[in-house]
């Protein structure tokens, strides 16, 4: 049974559509699609688009997609567009600069010193090696460095000054 669009639902963004699968069952994607002129047609009717400028001599196929319309929306009304919560996963790498005690890191070279980093603050972190998971808490100085609290132990060494000797943790949201 294909679940209904969900406007409280968050929906990861995709390049392409995968084969169904156990992953990917039927009716679990769903795609956007957005054309240069207005189209007519009833909701849970089947939309199928075509090329029709291909050769018709040539041995192809001209279908390009087709599918059920589940909802539609206006592409003028930038409102509805944004009330779909599509997202791209995004990472980026860190350094821990400092080991305060078992739950509190200050990282570097995540953030530029111009940063606002309170948008960032309770985005998930990892650390590398470890997978301990921690949040941002907020900035930490003025150079764009920040802290991260861990849930748990995150196994770091601490040596005496607080700084950590050796290596780089990465972290990424």
């Amino acid at each position: 049974e294909v679940e209904p669009l969900c406007a409280a639902r968050e929906y990861l963004a995709a390049d392409e559509l995968m084969p169904s699968g156990p992953d990917y069952p039927a009716g679990s994607q769903w795609g956007l699609l957005l054309f240069e002129k207005p189209v007519t047609a009833p909701a849970d009717s089947l939309l199928i688009g075509s090329t029709l400028d291909a050769d018709i001599h040539a041995n192809s196929c001209r279908l390009v997609f087709f599918g059920q319309i589940r909802q539609t929306l206006d592409a003028e009304d930038k409102a509805a567009l944004g009330k779909l919560r599509v997202f791209k996963p995004k990472q980026k790498v860190g350094t821990v600069r400092r080991v305060v005690d078992e739950h509190v890191v200050i990282g570097r070279d995540l953030f530029k010193r111009e940063t606002d980093i309170t948008k960032f603050v309770g985005l998930n972190v990892t650390l590398a090696g470890s997978g301990a998971r921690g949040y941002i808490e907020g900035s930490f100085g003025a150079s764009g460095q920040y802290k991260v609290r861990f849930t748990a132990p995150h196994g770091l060494p601490i040596t005496p000054s607080g700084k950590r000797r050796g290596g780089k943790g990465g972290k990424g949201g």
